[in-house]
C-alpha cells in the first residue's frame, strides 16, 4: 500500500507487475494465518513475580510495538507470553529515529531537543524512568519482524510467538553499556539564536524621524528597538 501511495496511481490504473506478483504471493501465504494461535489467558498469583516488557522498532516500511509479560510461578518456572502488538505503515516522510539515540533523548531535559522530540520526551519521562529503557539487538527484538515483514510460515516459528530466551536470564537486566552519549544526539538538539543590535550613542533628531516613516505605529516600533 505504501508503494502504491508513492507511485500515486489512480483508482483505474493497473498495478505494476512487481507489486502484482508480490500481492499474489501474500494472498497465498495468508492462508497459513489460520494456523497461528496466540494464548490469551493470563494467570499469576503474585505481583512481585510479574513484569511487562515493551519492544518497539521502526523502518522505512513500518513501525511497530509489542508487549510481553514475564511471570515466575511458585515453582520458579519462567513464563513469557505475548499480550498485545500493534503495527502501522510508516508515513511517506522518512523515519529518522535510531533506538540508541532515543535513550540519550530520554535521559536529558526535553527542552534541549527540537520540537518533534521535545513534544514527546516529557510524556515518556512522566510515565517511566530513563533506567527502564534499554537497547536490544535486532535478532532479539520481536518488533523488528513487524517492521521488516515476514511470511505467515516464518511467523509460526519466530520469536514473535515463541519464547523470548533472553527474558529467562537474570533479572533485573544490566543496562547496556553501548548507550550513546549526548554528543551523539546533537542532530536533534535545539539551538538558541542570539541577535545583537548596535545602538548609536545619540538618538536621531525626532523631527528627522517623523519625515522617514509613514505612520506613527512604525515610528513607535523603531524607537522601541533602539531605545
Amino acid at each position: 500500500m505504501q508503494r502504491l501511495w508513492k507511485q500515486q496511481l489512480q483508482w483505474d490504473e493497473m498495478f505494476p507487475v512487481d507489486i502484482t506478483l508480490e500481492w499474489e504471493q501474500i494472498a497465498k501465504d495468508v492462508q497459513l494465518v489460520k494456523d497461528i494461535k496466540i494464548p490469551r489467558f493470563l494467570f499469576f498469583d503474585s505481583d512481585n513475580q510479574f513484569h511487562l516488557f515493551g519492544f518497539s522498532d521502526a523502518s522505512e516500511k513500518a513501525y511497530a510495538a509489542t508487549i510481553y509479560c514475564r511471570y515466575v510461578s511458585d515453582t520458579r518456572k519462567i513464563n513469557v507470553q505475548l499480550i498485545i502488538a500493534k503495527t502501522r505503515v510508516a508515513p511517506l516522510k522518512p523515519l529518522y529515529t535510531d533506538s540508541t539515540i532515543v535513550l540519550a533523548w530520554i535521559g536529558s531535559p526535553a527542552s534541549r531537543w527540537k520540537t518533534f522530540v521535545a513534544n514527546r520526551v516529557p510524556k515518556i519521562q512522566t510515565l517511566s524512568s530513563a533506567t527502564q529503557w534499554h537497547y536490544i539487538s535486532v535478532s532479539a527484538n520481536p518488533a523488528d519482524l513487524a517492521t521488516r515483514g515476514v511470511s505467515s510460515s516464518t511467523l509460526l516459528t519466530s520469536i514473535w510467538l515463541c519464547d523470548l530466551k533472553f527474558l529467562h536470564e537474570t533479572f533485573p537486566f544490566q543496562r547496556d553499556s553501548s548507550v550513546p552519549s549526548l554528543n551523539d544526539a546533537v542532530s536533534e538538539e535545539s539551538h538558541c539564536t542570539l541577535q545583537s543590535t548596535i545602538v548609536p550613542k545619540h538618538l536621531p533628531d525626532t523631527s528627522d524621524l517623523l519625515h522617514k516613516f509613514s505612520s506613527l505605529s512604525k515610528l513607535k516600533s523603531i524607537i522601541s528597538h533602539i531605545a
